[in-house]
């Protein structure tokens, strides 16, 4: 209800005294209100996107900015058909205050305890990487030790071949690999001609295979290795070795062939021989009558082979 000034005469007031408005006691013109209401709004709206890693408080201070707007006010008047007015929101905001104070302390002691387990996470995680960086540099350090010793002791195959050996447990990259392999391959073949060139035939033997097994398409290995399986009398495997080297273009692999299989000849079978050259299938009387008569009844025709 609203009041009406003037509507009962001055000398039928009962209490006239009463019904005069009060010093200091003036109305707060709406304009301020508003003002003052969407300040406090900006506030809330701030502190909302403040708060936006939590939702509830997220939500409750949004609703607090939104009903201090203007916009939000007339809209919550339309939903609750009654007026907001100053008092009612006050009362709001006290009550969401007392509300959000409480979990505004919890989801602070949160915030901390969450920044607390990120830096103690990034901070094990920089000391992962430091202690990963420190055993990656000692991987290729000692790799690089074990190479150098391999490459300095060639001529001793087997201290070359214990240095290699430790080498391969730090080998990671392609690039390793590669370069440990070229050596391998070095270290080997330096042993394989020491034996060889010392007649010691069996050693060269088994180095010549270790080559051959890092690459198939060796022809001077296969030659070497047939070479040694020829000294030790194993002739067949050594043929078969020379296939692989003449197959792959080694040309001195054929005058070792010849050698170790050489062409042999043998009687295939006997013939008729006229004395002109000619020969003749009849076996009687009449035989090679036409070509000056039979000169040798068996003679040999032979064939070439080889043994292996």
């Amino acid at each position: 209800m609203k009041y009406l000034p003037k509507l009962i005469p001055e000398k039928s007031k009962v209490l006239p005294e009463y019904f005069k408005p009060r010093p200091g006691k003036g109305k707060i013109k709406p304009e301020k209100h508003k003002l003052a209401f969407s300040i406090v709004g900006a506030l809330f709206l701030v502190l909302a996107f403040y708060f936006i890693r939590h939702p509830l408080l997220f939500i409750l201070l949004g609703f607090l900015s939104f009903i201090s707007f203007p916009y939000g006010k007339k809209w919550m008047e339309r939903k609750l058909v009654f007026k907001l007015n100053p008092s009612i929101r006050m009362s709001t905001y006290i009550a969401f205050i007392a509300l959000l104070i409480p979990l505004s302390i919890h989801y602070k002691a949160v915030d901390k305890e969450t920044g607390r387990i990120a830096r103690l996470k990034a901070q094990q995680e920089q000391q992962a990487r430091e202690l990963a960086a420190k055993k990656e540099q000692l991987r290729k350090d000692s790799l690089n030790i074990f190479i150098l010793a391999a490459e300095s002791a060639q001529n001793d195959t087997e201290a070359a071949k214990l240095q290699l050996s430790k080498a391969s447990r730090f080998l990671l990259t392609d690039s390793e690999t590669v370069r440990y392999a070229n050596l391998e391959r070095k270290v080997i073949n330096t042993a394989a001609s020491r034996y060889f060139k010392a007649k010691q035939y069996k050693k060269a033997l088994n180095e010549y295979a270790t080559l051959i097994s890092f690459d198939k398409a060796n022809p001077e290995a296969y030659y070497q290795r047939a070479y040694c399986y020829y000294k030790l009398g194993k002739v067949r495997e050594a043929v078969s070795d020379l296939n692989h080297s003449k197959d792959l273009g080694y040309e001195s692999a054929s005058t070792l062939y010849n050698k170790v299989n050489p062409l042999k000849r043998r009687i295939s079978y006997y013939v008729t021989r006229c004395c002109d050259g000619s020969t003749s299938s009849a076996k009687g009387r009449g035989a090679c009558s036409w070509h000056g008569g039979v000169c040798n009844w068996n003679d040999p025709v032979y064939e070439e082979y080889r043994k292996y």
